[in-house]
């Protein structure tokens, strides 16, 4: 059973700001959510747990073998195309799809189509992450991140600047992910209402501290949470 377990994390990132003392434990196949004003902490906390930032107190990743993101800038080469931006994340950049033997090169580019036609990016395949569009940037990173295994896959406002019929493509892969690879999935967000009432867990954090976490009914009714950010998921 794979597992993360944050004991009183602390990281200090600059003078102004720092995260205190959270703790929380999170499961294989979990959605958990991450919300609060912005500048409350919850992307520090994630590039924490992926290891840019340091910290003192534990973090334990138990059974948890591969780790993906996507944060908010992104993350594609602008020079490679899609087909070979995915290829990057198993070869580590040392070769692209044009350099593997003709034999290795089909079975890459078979694994690729798969996964481009799972995330409904197939036709952009041979095209530049210039030529596409901000929902088919987002999917192709979530594609780079699935080349290999993924035990803990960590989101980052993966809907921020989409249009409404994006967006909902883009909570759809995501759903379809968990479904069929059973990560642990943390994901920070602003669009409550598309994310709150589908996680396992919701994390509110305020000024760097984790003031409230429970389920959605719960987060509906704890004194904690702000009334306009109960609106905002009902």
């Amino acid at each position: 059973m794979k597992k993360l377990e944050l004991v009183n994390v602390s990281v200090r990132v600059h003078e102004s700001f720092s995260l205190s003392n959270i703790s929380a434990s999170f499961s294989e196949g979990e959605l958990v959510v991450l919300t609060g004003q912005s500048g409350s902490g919850k992307t520090v906390l994630l590039k924490t747990i992926c290891g840019i930032f340091g910290y003192t107190g534990t973090i334990a990743k138990n059974n948890i073998n591969s780790v993906a993101f996507q944060f908010q800038e992104g993350g594609l080469f602008d020079t490679l195309t899609v087909a070979d931006n995915l290829a990057f994340q198993k070869f580590k950049g040392k070769k692209f799809l044009k350099e593997l033997p003709e034999a290795e090169k089909q079975v890459e580019f078979l694994r690729i189509w798969d996964i481009a036609s799972f995330l409904n990016i197939s036709e952009a395949m041979f095209k530049k992450p210039y030529e596409l569009s901000g929902g088919m940037k987002k999917r192709a990173v979530l594609g780079r991140a699935l080349m290999e295994k993924v035990d803990l896959l960590i989101l980052d406002d993966p809907t921020a600047g989409l249009d409404p019929i994006n967006s909902r493509i883009a909570k759809e892969k995501i759903l379809a992910i968990i479904s069929k690879f059973a990560p642990i999935t943390l994901l920070a967000t602003h669009a409550l209402r598309v994310f709150l009432p589908l996680a396992s867990k919701i994390l509110f954090l305020q000024n760097g501290r984790l003031v409230f976490q429970g389920t959605y009914s719960e987060f509906l009714k704890a004194d904690l949470i702000p009334e306009s950010f109960k609106l905002r998921a009902a």
